[in-house]
């Protein structure tokens, strides 16, 4: 499932890069083949300026202890890996704003925001479709709110890094989406100036 739009020139980066192999030890479950996550160092080929990556993927349902603890584990990982680096945490936080009317909390955001990050819908200049959840289990009638961002595809931001535009790449037509869609999530793309 393609859930956030990656768009890094791979001729200008060179990487410690994610790995799927699990033997290559860059990527760690979180008790099932469905989650986890995995970090990176990016280095730009022509300034030397680097960016910590973190690519995660935390558990669905009622589980906000779960995700609580999750998330701090990556934050703890890839911040003590690559100390001083600007860092983007990034992928499907499986929460967002608005769970506390379910009886749930977003906790992801809270340990985010407890270490410095930000949100980068939150810090953007320009957003493009704010009100939709990214996630919408192919249904074709956009999951719409007044308390946003409700995305569950989520990018967070250390401290310096600044967003001049965030978009949910949502296809519409008609006020619905188009199909067929390829995933049961759009993707998430944002702009980000890394110093």
């Amino acid at each position: 499932k393609q859930k956030t739009a990656y768009e890094i020139p791979k001729r200008d980066w060179s990487s410690d890069v994610c790995s799927s192999d699990l033997h290559a030890g860059r990527f760690k479950r979180f008790g099932d083949r469905d989650h986890g996550f995995c970090q990176a160092l990016l280095q730009h080929r022509a300034s030397g300026k680097q960016v910590a990556v973190a690519a995660i993927h935390l558990r669905d349902g009622k589980a906000d202890g779960t995700r609580q603890q999750e998330t701090a584990y990556v934050v703890n990982r890839v911040t003590s890996a690559f100390p001083g680096r600007p860092t983007v945490v990034l992928g499907d936080f499986n929460s967002h704003r608005g769970l506390d009317r379910r009886g749930q909390t977003d906790t992801p955001r809270m340990v985010m925001e407890g270490a410095g990050f930000a949100d980068a819908s939150d810090i953007a200049a320009h957003l493009t479709y704010p009100f939709l959840n990214s996630a919408h289990a192919f249904k074709t009638d956009p999951p719409r709110s007044s308390t946003w961002p409700t995305h569950v595809d989520r990018i967070f931001v250390s401290p310096g890094i600044t967003v001049p535009s965030w978009e949910n790449i949502a296809v519409l037509a008609g006020g619905r989406y188009a199909t067929p869609m390829a995933s049961d999530h759009n993707p998430i793309k944002a702009t980000l100036y890394i110093p």
